[in-house]
């Protein structure tokens, strides 16, 4: 993503402070009328959450650092919606009240 010049905030930024990395992704994009969040719980450690197709261990953010994450960038005016990807409906049979945790933003 570097040699591509592309704009990222890295994991490890993201589980140190969430909020922060919610800004600093905001500050990376710029001015904008509208915000779309594209999530994908694969972001989220597998262990911890298994929602997704990702079965790398100790490896993602918890769900409370996404989810934290997330409420920063729904906070803000430009907040239009959020996409949630790589949701296995198997997996969220059993894990019903960690879905609301996140569908509370």
């Amino acid at each position: 993503m570097i040699r591509r010049r592309m704009k990222v905030v890295f994991l490890d930024e993201l589980q140190a402070d969430p909020a922060a990395a919610a800004r600093r992704a905001l500050d990376l994009l710029g001015p904008v009328d509208r915000l779309v969040v594209h999530f994908d719980v694969d972001v989220i450690d597998f262990a911890e959450c298994p929602l997704g197709e990702n079965y790398r261990h100790g490896e993602g953010a918890t769900l409370a650092q996404a989810t934290d994450a997330l409420a920063a960038l729904a906070a803000t005016d430009a907040f239009a919606g959020v996409t949630v990807a790589q949701l296995n409906p198997v997996r969220v049979v059993n894990r019903r009240a960690k879905l609301t945790h996140l569908g509370g933003l």
